[in-house]
């Protein structure tokens, strides 16, 4: 099965924006990362049975439809990709 097998195991785009309205919080002010953002995807698409939550890649594109668009800030001595104007409702990401 090739990326686009893998993608095409979600069961809706739609589940993209769920993620969204359920897990995340848009506001000027908000920073998250993108690996921290991801890893809260996944735990969500698992959550809603889902084999995979697809490719780095496909959550991205995801986001830019959703008017998201990615981008690098300086934090400490760190270049971090991430994204402006969106984060993580409290309690959204379980660590174990």
């Amino acid at each position: 099965m090739g990326i686009e097998g893998t993608n095409a195991c979600l069961s809706s785009p739609k589940i993209y924006d769920e993620f969204l309205r359920e897990r995340c919080a848009k506001s000027l002010g908000n920073f998250i990362a993108f690996a921290d953002f991801f890893a809260a995807w996944e735990e969500f698409a698992r959550s809603k049975g889902e084999l995979t939550a697809g490719t780095k890649q496909a959550f991205g594109r995801a986001m830019i439809r959703n008017r998201l668009r990615s981008l690098t800030r300086r934090m400490n001595v760190k270049i971090v990709r991430g994204y402006n104007g969106v984060g993580l409702l409290s309690g959204s990401v379980r660590h174990d």
